[in-house]
């Protein structure tokens, strides 16, 4: 069923798209589209909303929402319009300003999300020819004075509305502001005029077609500018259109009925290549998509003007944010790892997935099962940190791996320290009784069992730093575990109720940062809980990185910096990992400029700036609020906003001792509450 048509038999909001969205995983996707908060009126349009299946409040652009009124081909101007996102329904909503100049006219509309402005860079993200084409989220509306039910026509239950409020003022009960016209504050005379003139008329449905560039991949994702030439189509309220057809550069259409099941389609590149006659030339063209009646009467249109790049290398983007700040000592103390937010990610293994779970107030976790290799990994970079814990075994039915990785750059690249009860061979090679240090370079190889498994000695993918010590772990036995981790320098300390075990010390500077978490190989109910994170200096680690769509190869390199300023001297860069470090000696503003280069010799800047200063400050925090008083039942907005002079590490907020949106974290946090 066709957008408009659905719309009027259920009386409530827009309908989604008929084409279904493709998005890379990692962005959120938009689940539906509303009309007036959900009111079924469509006498005045007062907001436009889409429904996305988590939070994308930090995500959403005002230019992201276009609507075109199908009655007049014109664009909505949408720059007076305010954008506001609720993070607890997950919606963004574009309100209408209520001034005579800013309301849209009665009509029919047709809107699209531009799915693009989700992705920061989408422009060089796309240049690959494996990259995921975006499909813009299309949906219809209508407007017409007095339909207060949304039924496309004035009648007699719309007239009872009008006398309902009649003569009401802004803030008495009865009041409705999509039947005050003129913006007096009350439904009046000049009001009723406007409805005399739409009463017992019927307002038709008009169709639309929204055509769109799948792969923008040009410098920004509005130039249209693309090598890689994929469109589709979507269509509100088609009616008795049976045939749909597309051209090129102005030359005859071309019937695409039998590929247009349901009002929409993808137009790929072989498609194109057809109407051609051949591939495209580089340089601009048009592509039309047309819906005709049966009675070849054209109904609606729409056209894409593209500038077709040709097969050109893509250049690397940097997809990492430096930190802003350093300081010359350091005041944090050792800080809680929340583990709320930490992700699994489960090795190549014979004996299945592993099962973690996570404590309610996410300070410990348990792996239950007898599984392949797997870690629980945290979301944040950790380097120049002392992590502190405690781990047991609560079992006496095995005596298989346990331990942490971290420097963890990806899932192929990372440092391990595991602790084996007792020695065992296993896919042919052996796992020595005790603790061991193991540096994990696998490139693009894919892993193997033994990878994990072999202590005895190196592997292609597998270094081992730091031999197994021949002491065991005990069931059941509580173990304090530290870890410091600084550049080119690893220290591991275990201790059992106070007492030292062993110290592992290891000089490797493959990776200088990196991600920490809990590693868990073969061995079941092994429990984590009360692990810190301390500062140990003031050293500046930025673990930059840039993605070649190409998947070529990328270098690092610093530049002068704006106004011809080099680096500082004493500032290094890992040509390969792009690992920037620094000891900053005195207090100030300094410039870096980081050059990203692939194979193809194309390049990425990223020039910022590192505030250093005299100590590390602790962070200030200020709330916001809609109202200072409201009354019950009464909606007030809360923002919570913190402010470090280096980094905010996580920022939590508290209403009446009842944590708002705990998985969040970032420097800012919002909701609306409603007080009885």
């Amino acid at each position: 069923m066709n957008f408009l048509r659905h719309l009027a038999a259920i009386l409530l909001t827009a309908a989604t798209s008929a084409t279904a969205q493709v998005a890379a995983p990692d962005i959120p996707q938009i689940t539906g589209a509303f009309i007036n908060n959900g009111s079924p009126q469509r006498s005045m349009i007062q907001a436009i909303g889409v429904r996305f299946d988590r939070n994308a409040s930090a995500l959403i652009q005002q230019s992201a929402l276009k609507i075109r009124n199908i009655d007049t081909g014109g664009m909505v101007d949408l720059t007076s319009a305010v954008v506001r996102f609720d993070p607890k329904n997950n919606t963004a909503s574009w309100i209408i300003d209520r001034n005579t100049t800013a309301l849209l006219p009665d009509g029919n509309f047709v809107a699209w999300f531009d799915t693009d402005t989700l992705v920061s860079e989408r422009g060089r993200a796309s240049c690959a020819a494996s990259a995921t084409p975006l499909d813009d989220f299309t949906f219809g509306f209508h407007q017409f004075c007095g339909d207060s039910d949304g039924d496309r026509d004035v009648d007699f239950r719309d007239s009872c509305v009008l006398r309902d409020s009649w003569q009401q003022r802004l803030g008495n009960d009865r009041y409705l502001s999509y039947l005050d016209f003129n913006i007096s504050d009350q439904v009046e005379e000049t009001d009723r005029r406007l409805i005399a003139n739409t009463y017992f008329t019927v307002f038709p449905a008009a169709p639309a077609v929204h055509l769109f560039l799948r792969n923008d991949t040009g410098e920004s994702f509005t130039d249209n500018a693309t090598s890689l030439y994929n469109f589709a189509f979507d269509s509100v309220d088609p009616g008795a259109a049976t045939i749909w057809q597309i051209s090129l550069d102005g030359r005859p259409a071309t019937d695409i009925t039998q590929q247009v099941p349901d009002g929409s389609a993808n137009l790929d590149e072989a498609l194109i290549d057809s109407l051609n006659g051949g591939p495209l030339a580089v340089g601009g063209h048009t592509l039309r998509v047309e819906v005709l009646s049966p009675e070849n009467v054209l109904l609606a249109s729409d056209q894409v003007a593209f500038n077709y790049l040709g097969d050109v290398p893509c250049a690397p983007f940097f997809i990492t944010t430096p930190p802003p700040g350093a300081s010359l000592g350091s005041v944090r103390a050792a800080q809680p790892l929340s583990l709320a937010d930490w992700t699994v990610e489960n090795y190549p293994g014979s004996q299945g997935a592993s099962n973690w779970v996570i404590a309610p107030d996410g300070l410990s976790a348990r792996q239950t099962r007898n599984s392949a290799p797997s870690a629980l990994i945290s979301p944040q970079s950790l380097l120049n940190l002392r992590v502190t814990g405690t781990f047991r075994v609560d079992t006496g039915g095995d005596d298989d791996l346990m331990g942490f990785i971290f420097g963890y750059q990806n899932s192929k690249q990372f440092y391990i320290f595991d602790w084996k009860q007792g020695t065992q061979g296993f896919v042919g090679g052996t796992a020595i009784r005790g603790m061991s240090i193991k540096r994990v370079d696998a490139g693009d190889r894919p892993f193997t069992e033994a990878d994990f498994w072999w202590s005895d000695q190196d592997r292609e993918n597998t270094t081992v730093l730091s031999p197994p010590n021949n002491i065991p772990w005990n069931d059941f036995q509580d173990y304090q575990i530290t870890l410091e981790f600084t550049p080119g320098n690893i220290v591991v300390e275990v201790r059992e109720e106070g007492v030292l075990l062993d110290r592992l010390e290891v000089a490797d500077d493959t990776f200088t940062g990196g991600r920490f978490g809990f590693y868990n190989y073969s061995q079941d109910n092994v429990v984590y809980t009360g692990f810190t994170a301390e500062k140990l200096d003031n050293q500046y680690f930025y673990d930059s990185e840039a993605e070649d769509p190409d998947g070529s190869a990328v270098t690092y390199s610093f530049a002068n910096s704006p106004g011809d300023i080099p680096p500082p001297a004493a500032a290094t860069i890992n040509a390969a990992n792009g690992t920037v470090l620094w000891q900053p000696t005195v207090a100030g503003t300094f410039p870096f400029t980081i050059v990203a280069t692939d194979s193809d010799g194309l390049t990425d800047t990223q020039t910022f700036h590192v505030e250093v200063t005299p100590i590390d400050l602790p962070p200030t925090i200020v709330i916001r609020k809609t109202a200072s008083s409201v009354f019950p039942g009464e909606e007030v907005g809360i923002q919570a906003i913190a402010t470090d002079d280096q980094q905010v590490f996580r920022t939590r907020l508290f209403i009446d001792d009842v944590e708002v949106d705990p998985n969040r974290g970032g420097t800012s946090i919002s909701t609306t509450r409603t007080f009885s």
